[in-house]
């Protein structure tokens, strides 16, 4: 994904927000091979600038659990709330 939206940013042809959007990514990795995809992340950034493209992952563990410091970070299960619903409507 990271190398595709690469090269879409780097051709600059097309019409393209640069963002991902990434549900439960560390559902099939242990808690040792998950550090690998903060690494990815960390590269990545070296490659294309936190001003040019942003990352929302929306997961149980913390950025630290993958091993990457993030630049902010909000816990959208807490009470009173359960999660990210787009189309919640509070019934009256």
């Amino acid at each position: 994904y990271f190398g595709f939206i690469q090269l879409l940013i780097k051709e600059n042809k097309y019409p393209f927000i640069p963002f991902l959007c990434i549900d439960h990514i560390s559902k099939p990795f242990d808690s040792h091979n998950i550090k690998v995809l903060g690494e990815i992340i960390k590269q990545n950034y070296k490659m294309i600038s936190k001003e040019n493209f942003q990352i929302f992952i929306f997961d149980e563990k913390t950025p630290e659990d993958f091993g990457y410091l993030a630049d902010n970070v909000i816990n959208l299960d807490e009470d009173g709330k359960s999660g990210f619903v787009p189309f919640y409507k509070v019934k009256p």
